[in-house]
């Protein structure tokens, strides 16, 4: 199980101060509207609040969380990694055409010498 204080990448002795920097920066790079989740910045913001009331060695508590949000995080998930696949197979699809492109490209330089 994770602990309060791996989620922040804190630990017991760190100061008030560097726990929010840290949370600063996960915030920045996980908040909605900088391509994170709602649900990630819920996890990130109730773990600095637990870190500060001095809870940060608790193991991480997702009740809190809405059931729903989860649902429709793993299906966005799964619609990313389809997408990723599919961006994945045109790449192999361009690729072969480069390949025949300039294969095409140095017959015609040979036939022009």
């Amino acid at each position: 199980m994770t602990t309060y204080h791996e989620l922040l990448g804190t630990t017991e002795y760190s100061t008030t101060s560097d726990i929010r920097k840290r949370y600063k920066l996960l915030s920045h790079r996980l908040h909605p509207d900088k391509s994170g989740s709602v649900i990630l910045m819920q996890l990130i913001y109730h773990a600095y609040n637990e870190v500060l009331c001095g809870n940060g060695n608790k193991h991480c508590e997702l009740i809190h969380i809405n059931h729903d949000k989860i649902l429709l995080t793993k299906k966005y998930a799964e619609k990313l990694k389809q997408e990723l696949e599919l961006q994945k197979i045109n790449n192999i699809e361009l690729e072969k055409q480069i390949l025949e492109l300039r294969k095409k490209l140095d017959h015609q330089s040979c036939e022009n010498k």
